[in-house]
């Protein structure tokens, strides 16, 4: 018999301009020295930054940054879930199928109660039929899910700061811990940077895309996303890592995990699919040029990306393939393309953008959401299962988290789930089933993974060095300043 979900008190506070970061480090990260083993170290922040290059984006993306701390426990068990590839979309839904409705402060806030979580790439091994030919050599588990006992909302624009807890008397814990911060400790001296190097080096991944091109020229496939692992060993905590990425590139849809078996740290700009009630939207990105160095060189950059016939056709081919599955289970005649061909700026790249609707279907929910745009067709190409049996034969491991997505499923029913690109991954180096003769001396690994979209007239020099330019912000983060890097 399934339980009743446990309400949450609430009170609002002023948020006082403060950033996801800062009540997140404040209420709920813990510092630990030993790898995070234990469930009381689990924390995640959703953060949305105020200080998006492109305003378009901040106003319409980042209104709310949603932290958490640990797992509530019932009789003694954490709430905490984790299945296998076959079980993950029924345990979702089984977590949905609960007998009570809560009272919320706000029904506009995109989160009011439920789970947090991520879906690794693997979960479309459980909605297709695709052959299994790739380790996944990292310690991270397909799905991982939780409830947690104490969360925070921000909302930047009405500048409130909700607090929710299993617990009334935790509200006036929270409060205080707002009003009366601890100091932060004094920095630390910096730690060499770490020499990060491919798994896969030029000439290979060159010779991938020629593959790749062959299916295309065969008729196979239209486009396929290729892409290629890095690595780094570094005794710079998680946390640190996240912000120093977060402030060289903010991004709307920006995450932060602290689990058991390592971080997830991420800066993605791109929305896999939201749901707010009926109403349904996912937002694709597909082609990307460098910024400029210049007001009127990144100007010429940007105009330059809306002039090429390639970019737009890559675009437009894979709004449409976002378009075929959200009408699979949107009503008919309600999917619509709201924005296309729209120019957001990150830090190193600018990207094209579109954003397109649809209603939900009254006999589909969430999880009948996600099955039908899960992955994103943006990090896979079109048609989607055959390039995914495509990229299984050509990238040498499986993607792990990499191209999966993150976000929050809420108890009415609503989600936002991104795609999980300019991520990297840490594992300490002592859970890890990946190391290098440099790991000896360093606490941590850390994975990122890039990619380039392939169609007939690729260049296989200039696709590597669109995704070498993809990494330049999370190698920055390790403070990794350059292409200077080794390749197995």
């Amino acid at each position: 018999m399934l339980q009743s979900i446990q309400p949450w008190h609430w009170r609002s506070l002023p948020l006082n301009q403060r950033t996801g970061s800062d009540v997140f480090e404040t209420l709920f990260h813990r510092p630990v020295a030993a790898p995070e083993t234990g469930v009381e170290a689990i924390a995640t922040l959703l953060e949305s930054p105020s200080n998006l290059p492109t305003p378009v984006t901040s106003t319409l993306q980042a209104r709310y940054s949603i932290c958490a701390g640990a797992p509530r426990v019932r009789d003694g068990k954490p709430q905490i879930w984790t299945p296998t590839v076959g079980k993950i979309l029924p345990q979702l839904r089984q977590l949905l199928q609960h007998s009570a409705a809560l009272e919320i402060p706000d029904p506009d806030l995109p989160f009011t109660g439920g789970w947090l979580g991520w879906l690794g790439y693997d979960l479309a091994w459980e909605i297709e039929q695709i052959p299994s030919l790739n380790p996944d050599p990292l310690p991270f588990p397909v799905a991982y899910w939780y409830e947690p006992d104490q969360f925070a909302i921000l909302d930047h624009h009405t500048q409130t700061l909700w607090l929710a807890v299993t617990h009334p008397a935790h509200l006036d814990t929270l409060q205080s811990h707002l009003e009366n911060p601890l100091l932060p400790p004094p920095p630390s001296p910096l730690p060499p940077p770490p020499s990060p190097h491919f798994h896969t080096s030029q000439s290979d991944y060159e010779a991938t895309i020629l593959r790749a091109k062959k299916y295309i020229q065969a008729g196979d496939i239209f486009q396929a996303n290729l892409s290629l692992r890095f690595e780094a060993h570094t005794l710079a905590d998680n946390w640190s890592i996240y912000r120093s990425l977060q402030q060289i590139n903010p991004s709307p849809f920006a995450s932060y995990w602290q689990t058991p078996w390592g971080a997830v740290i991420s800066c993605s700009p791109e929305r896999l699919v939201e749901l707010r009630g009926r109403e349904a939207q996912t937002r694709p990105i597909a082609g990307t040029r460098s910024r400029g160095s210049t007001l009127e060189g990144d100007r010429q950059q940007a105009q330059d990306l809306l002039n090429n016939a390639k970019e737009n056709a890559e675009h437009i081919m894979l709004v449409d393939l976002e378009r075929n599955d959200l009408g699979r289970v949107c009503e008919w005649g309600s999917v619509t393309v709201d924005e296309l061909l729209t120019i957001e700026r990150y830090s190193h790249v600018m990207h094209l953008v579109s954003n397109v609707r649809g209603r939900l279907r009254s006999d589909c929910d969430a999880i009948a959401l996600i099955q039908s745009l899960f992955p994103g067709g943006t990090i896979t190409g079109c048609p989607k299962v055959r390039c995914m049996e495509i990229i299984e034969e050509l990238e040498p491991v499986r993607r792990s988290l990499f191209y999966g997505s993150c976000g929050y499923l809420d108890w009415r029913g609503n989600l936002d789930l991104n795609i999980l690109i300019r991520t990297l991954l840490s594992a300490p180096a002592s859970l890890s089933s990946v190391s290098t003769k440099s790991a000896s001396d360093r606490k941590n690994v850390i994975w990122g993974q890039v990619g380039a979209g392939i169609v007939a007239d690729s260049n296989p020099e200039l696709e590597w060095f669109e995704a070498l330019h993809k990494a330049q912000a999370q190698l920055a983060a390790l403070a990794t300043k350059s292409y200077n890097v080794k390749t197995q």
